[in-house]
């Protein structure tokens, strides 16, 4: 099931993930994933690679978790 997070609760939880919070980390994780696959699948038109691509932005969301702004929108990034 897939959770549908306005601009502002992105906000918020970039702001958690900031500040190393796992559990914002996982729900931007779990609302995100889809819709990214999704566009990297359209782009590269090849399954495991379009999964690389997506869970390689989310190991470097979190690995530059300190640099984010939580004022730029997620989606963007």
């Amino acid at each position: 099931m897939t959770t549908f997070f306005s601009p502002d609760d992105l906000s918020d939880l970039a702001a958690r993930v900031q500040r190393s919070d796992e559990l914002a980390f996982r729900q931007l994780f779990d609302a995100l994933y889809g819709p990214l696959l999704r566009t990297a699948r359209t782009l590269v038109r090849d399954e495991a690679v379009a999964e690389d691509l997506v869970q390689e932005a989310f190991v470097r969301l979190w690995d530059w978790r300190t640099r984010l702004d939580a004022e730029t929108p997620l989606r963007a990034w």
